[in-house]
């Protein structure tokens, strides 16, 4: 069983990466996450890397691997995790998908939850509550964000925030990063002083 620690640790970089393409807080795509399969994951995630609940009823543009849940509904299946969050914001930020939603790039977690919820996204045929599902992104994210704890230079242990989307492009260079550790993997900053 994943902890909420051990679920922002694994899948945040999967989130950055695909957040950096619209422009907002990875962690709204973790928290809308939680709010479709829990920590621990279901089946869907498990099996078929499908983050989001993301169906593939006949009549979509869907041509790729289908997972049928015991209910029947048949999912998406993504060959990996990036395609997964990748093509969730392909259909919510692309005017020509059907699920296409105005969500506010710089508003709060608040607003992107209310967006969300009130989209074509939600499938109230599917047993989705509005209500609900926009209350479970909002209190995964305040879980999550808890637990995202500051980045921290090594040479002067002083706290800075940067934007995930400029350590994934790679325009953070100075300093050596002590927190959280799997950005370690990922970034390799340069061990040198800023003038």
């Amino acid at each position: 069983m994943a902890t909420p620690q051990e679920f922002l640790t694994e899948y945040y970089p999967y989130a950055a990466k695909a957040s950096s393409y619209v422009g907002h807080d990875p962690l709204f795509l973790l928290a809308q996450s939680v709010a479709e399969r829990g920590y621990k994951g279901s089946g869907v995630s498990k099996t078929a890397n499908n983050f989001f609940g993301i169906t593939a009823y006949e009549g979509t543009s869907w041509k790729g691997a289908i997972y049928r849940a015991t209910t029947g509904i048949p999912f998406r299946w993504y060959p990996t995790l990036q395609d997964s969050f990748n093509d969730y914001i392909r259909l919510i930020y692309d005017p020509k998908s059907k699920y296409y939603t105005k969500v506010r790039k710089q508003g709060t977690i608040e607003e992107f939850a209310y967006d969300i919820s009130r989209s074509a996204y939600i499938s109230e045929t599917n047993g989705d509550n509005r209500e609900v599902y926009r209350d479970n992104i909002v209190k995964a994210y305040y879980t999550l964000v808890k637990l995202n704890k500051p980045f921290v230079w090594a040479e002067w242990q002083t706290p800075i925030f940067v934007t995930t989307a400029a350590l994934v492009a790679g325009t953070l260079t100075y300093g050596v990063m002590m927190q959280p550790e799997w950005w370690k993997k990922i970034v390799k900053p340069k061990k040198t002083v800023p003038n």
